[in-house]
């Protein structure tokens, strides 16, 4: 399977092998930044969640003390580290926001990099795909799973999708509308258009109309989420709904359930 960014994930790659680093409680963040000689710290930072200071031999990261989780943290370090260890040169002071943190982000080159870096570092593909195969999705799996790894729940979602560990597919929603979408290379059925609202019947468009904060599990008639031909009205999709309330935007980890007739059709 080929990943994008294969540049930023080899360097991950190489940080898991210099430091032998065999299960995910071993993936200790401040000791990879400390043999850079750079120093991790939490601070109150206005209109960024993390930084990069730069200095002739190491540096500082400073993430935002108000984040709400570990996962959080966990995530801006990491991809922070990735601009250390990739953008040499690029600048001496990086802020990065939470829209930068964003799997979709792509308005800079530099930030699609630094989180495809993160994902490596933090679930090193061998070991993410160990701890899900053999087991159906379900909030229970995504939620310890990531609690395994110190990942939030969406970047776990992303992995989950982006490493094909099911046939499935993610989209993510903003403002009641899909703002993009990622399937798996062998979910070959088309999935709503970007920018398109989304279907009432959804649990995504339930967090936006105020009628849920919580991750929801969902069976919804197929066409809710795909937009192609082949899909009839009676058919059914599986999903989990994880509210992000940070971004105001949802994650919605989409699957067709083995033997139904959207499995038959070419999923």
């Amino acid at each position: 399977m080929s990943l994008e960014h294969p540049r930023a994930r080899g360097r991950a790659r190489q940080r898991i092998a210099e430091f032998g680093i065999q299960s995910p409680e071993e993936i200790d963040l401040e000791a990879l930044a400390a043999a850079r000689n750079v120093l991790v710290r939490e601070a109150a930072l206005a209109g960024a969640q993390a930084r990069l200071v730069r200095r002739k031999r190491g540096g500082v990261i400073r993430v935002h003390a108000g984040l709400g989780s570990l996962g959080q943290k966990r995530f801006c370090v990491a991809h922070e580290l990735g601009h250390l260890l990739l953008h040499e040169g690029v600048d001496q002071l990086a802020f990065c926001s939470s829209t930068d943190m964003l799997p979709g982000y792509r308005a800079r080159p530099e930030e699609p990099e630094a989180n495809a870096f993160a994902a490596d570092l933090l679930m090193p593909e061998r070991m993410f795909l160990d701890a899900c195969r053999g087991e159906r999705p379900t909030f229970g799996l995504l939620a310890g799973v990531a609690e395994s790894f110190r990942v939030t729940l969406s970047a776990m979602a992303f992995r989950y999708v982006e490493l094909g560990v099911r046939v499935c597919a993610v989209a993510h929603s903003e403002e009641g509308h899909i703002r993009w979408s990622k399937a798996a290379g062998d979910f070959r059925i088309r999935l709503r258009e970007w920018g398109s609202r989304l279907d009432g019947r959804t649990r995504a468009s339930d967090f936006f109309g105020g009628r849920t904060r919580r991750t929801n599990e969902e069976d919804v008639p197929a066409e809710a989420w795909l937009d192609d031909h082949r899909v009839e009205a009676r058919w059914t999709i599986r999903g989990i709904m994880i509210p992000m309330p940070t971004y105001d935007s949802t994650l919605s980890l989409l699957w067709v359930v083995d033997g139904s007739e959207l499995d038959a059709c070419g999923a």
